[in-house]
């Protein structure tokens, strides 16, 4: 049976990724962060729905809730066969099914904090030993490749290369951490709910004395932390927004998301003359709200064996206005 293989395949698929040691981390910040509606990205859910999909159901999802108004094609082809390539996708893509006008309703994915919070979340698994990881996370208003977006993906590259100021004290100089990542997540939908989230981990015991070097890091981030902007990171920027033209995948996907979602197209010609006319003021400017986000209206998600709220608050003065949560 077809459709039994089938379903066996993404089980097997569902199952991997719920087997990852730091699943359930996760799950438990999207419970925090989005209430009732973190089961959108709990794999548990899918795999309920899985058992009981049928071939009925199947016709009836792809007629209710497929809307062709909102179908990207994207085709590959030799130019020298324009008219041959035309004639085909007519042929097999040329829908004239009346569909329904369909409301889609949007989940709320956003939480309003006035202050910093603190969140343990236990870590039962038994494979990560003497290991926390670390998620610092904020809310903020980000529209796809507005002018915010651009100065976000600049910083990111400015502040968390490997030869920022972030890496230098907290692997050069103190050795705590491996790597440290800044993730913006803009959501296409509504960018109210859009955020950016810094990630890495320590070894148990530097996590205090690391939770303490990020906070002083993030609020002590300057002018004098912009002065290489013009220099290599520019550089790596271009090669970062090059288009390969050989790709033909990764030129069409490209402009997947501006058609999906309805985005005025920006050619990534134009998205580098935006990082070329940046200034160390107007960067500054950005990285003022970026602190000002994570040191009032963050959340700093920590998964360990061990809850630390009661050793972090007595640490540092900062943390008593902070709210912690177990």
């Amino acid at each position: 049976n077809i459709m039994l293989q089938e379903k066996s395949a993404v089980r097997n698929e569902i199952t991997n990724y719920i087997n990852n040691n730091y699943y359930q981390f996760y799950i438990e910040i999207n419970k925090f962060l989005y209430k009732k509606n973190y089961k959108i990205f709990d794999w548990n859910e899918d795999i309920k729905v899985l058992k009981k999909i049928n071939i009925k159901k199947i016709y009836k999802f792809i007629n209710e809730k497929i809307l062709y108004n909102n179908m990207i094609i994207s085709v590959t082809f030799n130019k020298k066969k324009l008219n041959k390539t035309k004639k085909l996708i007519k042929k097999y893509f040329d829908f004239n099914v009346k569909q329904k006008k369909i409301n889609i309703k949007y989940p709320i994915l956003y939480n309003k904090f006035n202050k910093l919070n603190i969140k343990f979340i236990k870590n039962s698994n038994k494979n990560i030993k003497n290991n926390v990881s670390i998620n610092y996370f904020a809310f903020s208003d980000i529209k796809f490749n507005s002018i915010k977006h651009l100065k976000l993906i600049y910083l990111k590259f400015l502040l968390f290369d490997f030869n920022g100021p972030i890496m230098k004290i907290l692997r050069t100089k103190l050795g705590f951490i491996y790597n440290i990542n800044l993730n913006l997540n803009i959501d296409l939908y509504n960018s109210k709910y859009s955020s950016y989230s810094i990630s890495t981990s320590c070894l148990e015991k530097d996590f205090i004395k690391l939770i303490n070097a990020l906070i002083e890091i993030i609020n002590n981030l300057s002018i004098k932390d912009l002065n290489n902007h013009k220099s290599g990171y520019y550089k790596y920027l271009i090669r970062y927004y090059k288009i390969n033209k050989r790709d033909m995948t990764n030129f069409s996907e490209y402009y997947e998301n501006y058609l999906l979602f309805n985005k005025p197209i920006k050619e990534r010609s134009e998205l580098l003359k935006y990082f070329k006319n940046f200034t160390k003021k107007d960067l500054l400017e950005e990285l003022n709200l970026f602190k000002n986000n994570l040191i009032n209206r963050g959340v700093i998600f920590y998964y360990s064996k061990k809850n630390y709220n009661k050793l972090l608050k007595k640490s540092n003065l900062f943390f008593f206005k902070s709210k912690f949560r177990n």
